[in-house]
């Protein structure tokens, strides 16, 4: 491989940076990982007010008749869970970077 790679895919390309870049070049993709580990969900139409707070928001359609809840959380899916990292992974590694993980 020459020069950093376009495609991050498995645990081990990600380690392959950090161990052979420098910090500056592989932050910004392991910052990604927990940038992406939660989303908004919609739940269903809601009736009234609904919740809004730092984890729910209310969001109406494009004609502005429905409403809908919308709940911030945890998405399976997320890179961070299939590469088996944990968010306190990702974030000893960006403290310490190659010394510590």
């Amino acid at each position: 491989m020459r020069g950093y790679p376009k495609h991050l895919n498995t645990r081990a390309d990600y380690e392959y940076v950090r161990t052979h870049f420098p910090k500056e070049m592989w932050k910004e993709d392991f910052e990604a990982l927990i940038a992406t580990e939660k989303e908004w969900y919609n739940i269903g139409e809601v009736e009234g007010i609904g919740v809004e707070d730092d984890t729910h928001k209310v969001v109406i359609d494009e004609k502005g008749k429905k409403k809908y809840q919308y709940e911030y959380k945890m998405n399976p899916n997320a890179k961070i869970h299939k590469l088996r990292y944990t968010k306190e992974e990702i974030e000893a590694i960006l403290k310490y970077g190659k010394e510590k993980s």
